[in-house]
């Protein structure tokens, strides 16, 4: 839902809208709406200012990438957070004045009050600021009226991604202690066409398990998450990514995410995150991309697909993301080196 800057009126609708534009409700950040000269929404830019420091030299040069990219004339921009946060916003509003960009909207919302940045007495009390209701606002109506359910908070979706805990982790370190052991003996008797022939079989039949509502079994999780530890055989498992439904990959990778042993996750995590930016579920993948990071900070296809995050992606952009066409091209380098295509195995693994 994207409607152009005619429809908001107040702040209530700027703050209504923001969490359907992110995909959830921020807490401590600030987020820059960039629109052009025709008032339609080209993109935006969420600085996350939680668990790390406020860098005002980050946030300049964000801000400039976002406004150089977009051809912006004209932006919103709320912080979210105590007034910790101002420093940050000092630095945001630096750009935008050097700029000479026009700001349609700059306030700071923390607890259902907002404040008005830079201002005097603007409706209601500076000092205490103004309480507000997005309930009531025309945004939250139309995304009613459009079938959209509230935006979920920080937590709601960070705990989507949460890993499982109790008998079903128990499981899953049996069952990846089996499929280890399996493929640790088949790893100097066969070579990566078999491995390709591995993927080509279990990532389309955990396709059809997840469409028919059926869970993957602990073994089909485990065997999943080793045979992605290779470069090429999780570039063959994207390639999937565009058949058998977008649904079906954001349920079968956040499954495999949930359950798959931490030592195996930077790969179907970040396959979940490619996913998600394809059905232009933003919020999620950057939280799937933060796990991949947290799991291995030098995991190349997280930190290159963070980074395209943070430079600002365009709606074509993210519409032109595929792994589809590249079948052949990962075959041919199958083929053509099958040696080195096997599963990475870690040095060491708990309980072995």
């Amino acid at each position: 839902m994207t409607p152009s800057l005619t429809t908001l009126s107040s702040p209530e609708d700027f703050l209504a809208l923001t969490p359907y534009v992110v995909g959830f409700h921020p807490e401590r950040a600030i987020v820059v709406l960039a629109h052009d000269h025709l008032q339609m929404l080209q993109g935006f830019k969420m600085f996350d200012l939680t668990g790390s420091p406020d860098d005002p030299l980050r946030l300049q040069r964000g801000m400039t990438k976002l406004l150089n990219k977009f051809s912006v004339e004209k932006v919103a921009v709320i912080g979210y957070g105590t007034s910790s946060i101002d420093p940050a916003l000092d630095a945001v509003h630096s750009v935008l004045e050097v700029m000479a960009v026009e700001t349609l909207m700059f306030l700071r919302a923390h607890e259902n009050r907002y404040w008005h940045y830079s201002c005097g007495e603007c409706g209601g009390s500076q000092s205490e600021g103004t309480q507000y209701d997005t309930t009531t606002s025309t945004v939250t109506t139309a995304a009613v009226y459009n079938g959209l359910t509230s935006p979920p908070t920080r937590e709601e979706l960070t705990q989507t991604l949460a890993p499982v805990e109790g008998a079903l982790r128990e499981q899953a370190r049996q069952a990846t202690a089996s499929a280890r052991a399996h493929i640790e003996a088949l790893l100097d008797t066969v070579d990566g066409t078999h491995w390709a022939r591995e993927i080509r079989i279990r990532v389309p039949r955990a396709l059809h398990r997840v469409q028919a509502g059926e869970a993957l079994t602990a073994d089909e999780v485990a065997f999943l998450g080793i045979l992605l530890t290779s470069r090429e055989l999780r570039n063959l498992a994207m390639t999937y990514i565009g058949s058998f439904g977008e649904d079906a990959h954001l349920q079968l990778w956040s499954e495999v995410t949930r359950r798959v042993e931490p030592d195996y996750l930077a790969a179907p995590v970040t396959i979940l995150a490619f996913a998600a930016l394809r059905l232009k579920r933003g919020a999620l993948a950057y939280f799937a991309l933060g796990r991949a990071l947290a799991a291995d900070p030098h995991y190349r296809l997280a930190f290159v697909m963070r980074c395209m995050q943070a430079e600002g992606m365009t709606p074509q952009q993210v519409a032109d993301l595929s792994w589809t066409g590249t079948t052949e091209k990962i075959t041919t380098e199958i083929e053509r080196r099958p040696h080195l295509v096997r599963p990475i195995l870690p040095p060491t693994w708990p309980g072995r």
